[in-house]
């Protein structure tokens, strides 16, 4: 809506209106959000923290707001607050794809396989076009660390549907694909597609740091393929 549109297109203007309207009205819930939301996306965490706070007294069952303190936590690197968070805002709704996929991903960070697992199920359950949920999954299965949670067939399954919703496009994708095809033994393929995941990476200048695991993992399986032919 509007204030939306605002808060994107003019946040310095956005700030100023919303902290206006706190301090004419402290109890104006919708503010309290909509400034967390301005300082969430500049990084200002703590303020936006101190916001949602404020929000979630005046209305403590606003899953949004639950939600985003457990994004803000999260991304303040305090993964028990955002686990915590997240938890609370699926009791709240437990049909959202999206916070079920946030409290997998900060479980996964925080080596809760098992859990991560379960909440990416469902996320990809409820929102079967879910590419980054699909493509958590299919990494998770290919590689999870306890091999009797590992499911590489189904792996491959989900990666390929995550590399098919962009396109074949996403280089990320690419890389969970071919790590499930290389797990499923399905090891010239994975070379094949490491290589095209290389390609568009670089081609498309997306995060160094993610051509650099692409081809580091591209030259780990040919080193490995050459161990095995001699």
């Amino acid at each position: 809506g509007h204030a939306e549109f605002f808060t994107r297109h003019n946040p310095a203007k956005a700030t100023e209106h919303f902290a206006e309207a706190i301090r004419l009205n402290p109890d104006n819930v919708d503010a309290q959000n909509n400034l967390g939301n301005i300082y969430l996306r500049s990084g200002e965490l703590q303020k936006a923290i101190g916001c949602y706070e404020a929000a979630l007294r005046l209305a403590p069952e606003y899953e949004k707001t639950v939600s985003n303190l457990g994004l803000a936590y999260h991304l303040k690197g305090d993964r028990e607050q955002a686990i915590r968070y997240y938890r609370r805002a699926l009791d709240l709704n437990w049909l959202w794809p999206e916070c079920h996929f946030k409290l997998g991903v900060a479980l996964a960070e925080s080596g809760q396989q098992a859990q991560a697992i379960r909440h990416y199920r469902w996320a990809v359950q409820m929102r079967p076009d879910y590419s980054d949920a699909l493509n958590n999954l299919a990494r998770m299965l290919a590689t999870a660390e306890n091999k009797q949670m590992r499911d590489v067939q189904s792996a491959v399954k989900l990666a390929e549907k995550a590399c098919a919703l962009s396109e074949n496009e996403d280089p990320a994708k690419l890389l969970t694909l071919a790590i499930s095809c290389w797990e499923a033994q399905q090891r010239g393929r994975a070379i094949s597609i490491l290589e095209d995941a290389l390609r568009i990476a670089e081609a498309t200048g997306d995060p160094q740091s993610l051509g650099a695991t692409i081809a580091g993992k591209l030259i780990e399986y040919n080193q490995e393929l050459a161990g095995q032919e001699r």
